[in-house]
């Protein structure tokens, strides 16, 4: 985790969408688990995905890890509830052999 533009982490900000799948892609990797690359289609409103958010969730949504609503849309600016925290994260262990 490296915080925001300014340095701050803001820990007792909610999380968006897009900034728990940067989270999550940069884990992964350091810890050098290779995600699983499939063919996805595009979520219907991938133009709001943020530049410095849209490699990693494309990695995560290749992998299965993230999915979208029922209607195709990301909403990346959304907060993650802890539901869907707990899904990504447990998708994420299940992929890297921890489950």
């Amino acid at each position: 985790v490296e915080g925001y533009e300014d340095g701050e982490f803001r820990p007792r900000n909610t999380i968006t969408r897009q900034e728990i799948a940067l989270i999550l892609q940069r884990f992964a990797r350091s810890e050098g688990v290779a995600l699983p690359n499939r063919q996805v289609s595009r979520f219907n409103d991938e133009d709001s995905i943020a530049n410095w958010a849209y490699d990693a969730v494309k990695e995560l949504q290749r992998a299965g890890i993230i999915n979208g609503d029922d209607y195709g849309n990301m909403n990346p600016l959304g907060n993650a509830k802890r539901a869907e925290a707990a899904k990504l994260l447990f998708e994420l262990m299940r992929i890297m052999g921890l489950l």
